[in-house]
């Protein structure tokens, strides 16, 4: 292995490839590169680069944040399939076209409330703009290894949500407490997309 493996998201690569028996090498063969990178923002070449274990040059911030723009308006069109206008990109991040075209040639950088005004109209992950590819590309994947872990163990995902700590505490709880603790645990279901 090389030193790219040793991070967060050689942590992450090394569960993924376990929980399905894959050699964690394979791992640029077998994932959706694609998809990896469509979620990550992090273009394919250097997502099969990361899978590989192979670092990546990162860039400074207002570049970062640039690339990621240009990525989002590329990658995710309006309803029509058309991209969106710079004006309208302006609009939903609510600030100025002016200010937006400073983002867009990377002479300067959204606020938090813009970033994030973005970020919710596209469903991006948090941090997607300003994360360095290899955060972006682990947070993408934790859909990954999170699918791969439950079908190697189907109650993960509960365990990982508290459920199953939760239930086994309730024999000890009066029945007042025991409803809340089931009203508890059914919003956290509902929250974790079980």
């Amino acid at each position: 292995m090389t030193d790219g493996y040793e991070s967060r998201l050689g942590a992450t690569l090394r569960r993924i490839a376990a929980a399905n028996g894959f050699q964690i090498e394979d791992l640029s063969d077998i994932l959706d590169i694609k998809d990896l990178a469509h979620c990550s923002g992090v273009p394919q070449e250097d997502v099969r680069a990361l899978l590989e274990g192979r670092n990546v040059e990162d860039t400074d911030l207002p570049t970062r944040i640039r690339q990621r723009l240009h990525f989002v308006r590329d990658t995710h069109p309006r309803p029509d399939g058309k991209p969106y206008t710079l004006s309208e990109l302006a609009d939903i991040a609510g600030t100025s076209r002016q200010w937006l075209s400073e983002w867009w040639n990377g002479r300067g950088m959204p606020n938090m409330e813009h970033a994030e005004n973005l970020r919710r109209h596209f469903d991006l992950p948090a941090g997607y703009l300003t994360a360095t590819p290899q955060e972006a590309l682990n947070a993408s994947l934790q859909r990954v290894l999170q699918d791969a872990e439950v079908t190697v163990d189907p109650k993960a995902r509960m365990r990982d949500a508290g459920i199953i700590q939760l239930a086994e505490r309730a024999a000890g709880l009066s029945a007042h407490q025991r409803e809340k603790l089931l009203d508890f645990a059914e919003f956290l279901a509902r929250g974790n997309d079980f």
